[in-house]
């Protein structure tokens, strides 16, 4: 009998931990500093295995190209340096600096590690979205709750970050892929994102049904 992958908590672990550390910020604020940093910088340094390792975890589940990883591997690894550079310039940015140290912490902060950060988000989401194109994905209620999640929480970083007129395109791109291809990963992963879904993907090619959506 063929072995059966569930995909589902692996796609609900990745759209859960994108709510959760993209608002990280947000969310430990009240826990105050740590020593000359905030503690949330230390929470922080767990975003990329978290986004990235459960990124990596669903294309684990399917048997997808070659070329698929490859473009989730950039995808990684422009989160990484993104993220890591917004993690350093903001704890330096926390601190207050002046004159034109505030000014390249600024740019590093807000700018360049923005764009790259959330493009390495797109990417891998877009991996995802191609390794999953031909299995028969089912949305659920919680699966719902999570696009939503992950569509507010793209959206927010995207208005936040400085990044909504590219974010934008990026979305529309994948909604307009989504709607054109039928596939439900491409329209629902992002914006309305990495939902949970109830699949069960077999190690054998399954015909593509009709979501009826």
């Amino acid at each position: 009998m063929p072995r059966v992958v569930l995909v589902d908590p692996r796609l609900a672990a990745f759209a859960a931990v994108v709510c959760v550390t993209h608002h990280l910020g947000l969310l430990t604020r009240p826990l105050g500093a740590l020593g000359p940093t905030r503690t949330n910088d230390w929470l922080d340094l767990l975003t990329p295995y978290l986004v990235v390792g459960c990124g990596l975890w669903v294309l684990l589940a399917v048997r997808t190209s070659r070329p698929t990883w490859l473009l989730a591997g950039v995808g990684g690894v422009m989160y990484v340096q993104g993220h890591a550079l917004h993690l350093s310039a903001n704890s330096i940015s926390n601190a207050e600096p002046t004159g034109r140290a505030a000014d390249a912490a600024h740019i590093w902060d807000e700018v360049v590690s923005h764009h790259l950060w959330y493009a390495g988000l797109t990417i891998l989401v877009i991996a995802l979205a191609l390794a999953l194109h031909d299995h028969p994905l089912r949305i659920t209620a919680l699966g719902w709750a999570l696009a939503v999640g992950v569509g507010v929480t793209y959206a927010t970083n995207a208005i936040g970050g400085g990044t909504a007129p590219a974010s934008l395109l990026a979305a529309s791109g994948l909604a307009i892929w989504g709607a054109h291809t039928e596939s439900a990963t491409a329209a629902g992963v992002m914006p309305a994102s990495g939902s949970a879904r109830r699949s069960r993907l077999r190690r054998r090619r399954w015909p593509r049904r009709d979501s009826g959506r």
